[in-house]
Formats: C-alpha cells, structure tokens, sequence
C-alpha cells in the first residue's frame, strides 16, 4: 500500500459527508434490549417453530434470533434475484459502490452498542 493510505482512508471516514439511514426495528429485534442468557445446549429445530432454524452465536450460545429454513427452490429464487440485482450493481462506478458502503458503515457504527 502507498504511504499515507490509511491516513487517507481515516481522514475520508471523518470528513466525507454520506447519508444517514434510519431502520425501524421489528418487535422481536426490539425485545433484544433485555438478551436471554446463553445456554449450555442449543436446539437450531424448535418444535414449536417449525419452517425456522434458530440461531445462536456460536461463541456465547446466545439467542440471536430465527430464520426461514429454506428448501432448494428457496435458494434458488434468491440466486436468481441476486443475479438480476448485480446487472444493476456492476453499472455502477467505484464512487457510487463506495458511497453505499460508507453509508452502511456509517449506520452501524451510530448504532453500535
């Protein structure tokens, strides 16, 4: 890397105006105020959830929350969606993907806790 990238890098990330988003939070990511306890055992199938997999952080075993479980034609429909979204994202230049990004950064590091 050239001289000075990083420097470079820290002052565009302090001055570079980006946009700034708001995300509603759902009811069930709200209740995450007030996390359940890890476990010493985790179950990824609830019974009494079927059609989701549980997910927990593998470091801590603590409950992040649920997922649909997919089949294979699931899968599928998302590739062929993500496949028609990059048609779209590969027109767009360096600056514009860049702009994205710093602004999803931006996002998270406003609502780390």
């Amino acid at each position: 890397k050239k001289p000075g990238y990083h420097l470079k890098l820290w002052w565009e990330h302090l001055f570079q105006s980006v946009p700034r988003i708001t995300v509603e939070m759902t009811p069930l990511e709200s209740q995450d105020a007030n996390p359940v306890a890890p476990s010493d055992s985790v179950d990824i199938m609830d019974q009494k959830k079927p059609g989701f997999i549980q997910c927990y952080d593998p470091s801590t075993k603590q409950y992040l929350g649920q997922v649909k479980a997919m089949n294979a034609k699931d899968v599928h429909e998302l590739c062929v969606k993500a496949k028609e979204a990059q048609k779209e994202w590969c027109q767009t230049s360096y600056a514009q993907r860049r702009q994205v990004l710093r602004t999803i950064q931006k996002y998270l590091v406003y609502h780390i806790r």
